[in-house]
């Protein structure tokens, strides 16, 4: 269940599509800043350079492939994330808190899908999902299932961003990459002035931000390295300007969402140079496991209980012997080796790829079990 600030948003996202659509980026629909290579740079070009600029700075981390799983967070209309997983031919899952966005978005990617059908080119493989990114344990129980996560200018409107940030840190595979986009509050809501508040913050019904700084600090605390940081606030300033003067063009409608929006377009403007908002990148990423082959399946055997003692502190286990049964579960392996076979060998270091520690230990007779029988098995 959503609650009551979001209900909201939801509402007043559904309203302002139509208004989005017209005024942002009509061909596109496009509704996230833009980044500029020089002033003179038109919208279109400087949304599709925003979303650019964050795949490149994905690829320099952790590439996307073929094998790769993408979430979307705020997906709005689903092109960035359709666009990617066509491709790297990738999956994807985008999650958006309106109706309208994702009505949009399940259209164009079924109509993409049957064009691409035509041509005899392979299904583009997407899902869109209406829901909280506040409750993203709701919608995804599974641990780990994404390689990598984005967003661009949606994580402001999140109301409970503490509970979005600790599960992008759970959904996130090790080695995964968070890459985002965003809104920064530069100042307090309490150093703004009503009619800045009123712009800035109730139009869309934004709660809260955090500084470039804090930012960072919070995304660190749930566990993520950050691997690179860009405040970008002159592109807001072009962006916003660049929107409040293509509004005078609907200044003679009786319709007045046009002037409100011209307006909080202006609003943002000023609250950007005057260092009471902001807009930046952040490219985290979640530590890869450290890995760990053990010798011992037996239930007493030593190898076991380190393997158990490491496993607890984050490490990815193999743990092997001559008569092991295949076993596969979250961050832990078994598996049958021979070590006096080279090719037995070699099958099981071809399944583990890195190694940070290699274990191999004697058991004494009955095994170490004997001084201690409880330890867990998994």
């Amino acid at each position: 269940m959503i609650n009551e600030q979001e209900k909201t948003t939801r509402t007043k996202f559904n309203f302002l599509k139509q208004y989005y659509d017209e005024t942002w980026d009509e061909a596109a629909h496009t509704l996230h800043v833009g980044l500029f290579k020089k002033e003179t740079d038109s919208l279109p070009t400087a949304y599709k350079q925003a979303t650019e600029h964050l795949l490149e700075n994905i690829e320099t981390i952790a590439p996307i492939s073929k094998s790769s799983t993408v979430l979307d967070v705020g997906c709005g209309t689903g092109k960035t994330l359709i666009e990617l997983c066509a491709k790297f031919g990738c999956s994807g899952v985008g999650v958006d808190l309106s109706d309208e966005q994702i009505k949009d978005a399940k259209i164009y990617v079924r109509e993409l899908n049957a064009e691409r059908k035509a041509k005899k080119l392979p299904k583009v493989k997407v899902q869109f999902v209406r829901a909280s990114a506040s409750e993203l344990s709701q919608v995804f129980p599974k641990n780990e299932m994404f390689t990598h996560v984005i967003s661009q200018d949606a994580i402001m409107l999140v109301a409970d961003k503490q509970a979005l940030y600790e599960n992008v840190y759970r959904l996130l595979a090790p080695g995964g990459v968070f890459a985002l986009a965003d809104f920064l509050a530069q100042a307090a809501q309490s150093e703004l002035t009503s009619n800045e508040h009123d712009l800035v913050y109730k139009m869309v019904n934004w709660n809260e931000g955090f500084s470039f700084k804090v930012y960072q600090q919070i995304l660190q605390a749930v566990g993520l390295k950050i691997v690179k940081a860009e405040q970008r606030d002159q592109d807001m300033i072009w962006t916003y300007g660049k929107l409040a003067k293509k509004m005078k063009a609907y200044e003679n409608k009786i319709d007045g969402t046009y002037t409100e929006l011209k307006n909080r377009y202006e609003g943002i403007v000023s609250a950007v140079e005057n260092d009471k908002m902001g807009w930046g990148f952040f490219f985290a990423e979640k530590p890869a496991r450290k890995t760990a082959l053990i010798a011992g399946t037996k239930t007493k055997s030593i190898g076991r209980y380190v393997a158990v003692a490491l496993h607890k502190l984050g490490y990815e286990i193999w743990l092997y012997g001559r008569t092991a049964k295949n076993v596969d579960k979250a961050g832990w392996h078994e598996r049958a080796c021979d070590i006096s076979s080279e090719k037995s060998i070699a099958k099981l270091l071809n399944e583990v790829k890195s190694l940070d520690l290699v274990l191999m230990m004697a058991d004494a007779e009955g095994g170490h079990g004997i001084l201690d029988g409880r330890y867990p098995v998994l």
